[in-house]
């Protein structure tokens, strides 16, 4: 299990938008497809026009929305935050608008059997370079104004929603950061609780054909074995 790698994938699929392989009409088409790569999907239009979004390799479908399905048209980019925007010269460079997603743990509240119940803050770094002017009445305000846009945008997609890795996510935060001379910066902040059970131990499941029960000697006080099982 990869909890976090999971998570960081999700939410970037949900920024840039799913995987699509291509569309179908109907379920049936489904399994003509071969050879399935991890996180391959289609999606696939029912009847009352619900999407569902169908992953190849665990054979499930996941009812998302057309926002999720599309993801954000505009975002250019989605990585994660390691204040690349003060190290533009020697970074990778990429195109904006961009988005960087950072994991801090708020709480962390300890379950059964090394599982954890980790309240997570996920920080959204929405960063845009821009030579347009957001002052009323310049001619190029509109362009300049999609930077806000986008944050709204961002909101939207997350605030209130369940994931596959995360649940009960809701907006916490909003706040303009410091990015010297390089452009727009702004830090969108929402909190989710992650369910981490990655430490602990993971069974198989198997068939048991037969079970075998034998009655063993009474017990005492330091042996509270009172039968012995033995499964085949």
């Amino acid at each position: 299990m990869e909890l976090w790698n999971d998570l960081y994938i999700e939410l970037a699929e949900k920024i840039k938008g799913l995987n699509i392989l291509g569309t179908v009409d109907n379920i049936q088409e489904l399994s003509n497809i071969r050879n399935p790569k991890d996180r391959d999907c289609y999606i696939v239009k029912s009847d009352n026009e619900n999407i569902y979004r169908y992953n190849l390799k665990t054979n499930q479908f996941v009812n998302t929305n057309q926002t999720e399905a599309g993801g954000l048209k505009k975002i250019e980019w989605v990585d994660l935050w390691h204040e690349q925007v003060s190290y533009l010269t020697t970074e990778l460079p990429f195109p904006t608008p961009a988005v960087f997603l950072a994991f801090n743990a708020v709480d962390i509240a300890d379950r059964s059997l090394l599982a954890q119940e980790v309240n997570t803050q996920i920080d959204c770094y929405l960063f845009f370079e821009t030579f347009s002017d957001t002052y009323i009445g310049s001619y190029n305000q509109s362009s300049a104004l999609e930077f806000l846009e986008q944050l709204t945008e961002l909101h939207k997609l997350f605030h209130g929603t369940d994931g596959e890795n995360y649940s009960k996510m809701r907006r916490v935060d909003l706040k303009r950061e410091d990015s010297g001379d390089a452009g727009n910066l702004y830090r969108i902040s929402f909190q989710c609780m992650v369910y981490d059970n990655s430490a602990s131990k993971q069974y198989e499941d198997t068939t048991v054909n037969d079970i075998s029960i034998e009655r063993g000697a009474r017990p005492t006080e330091n042996n509270f074995n009172a039968f012995d099982v033995d499964c085949s």
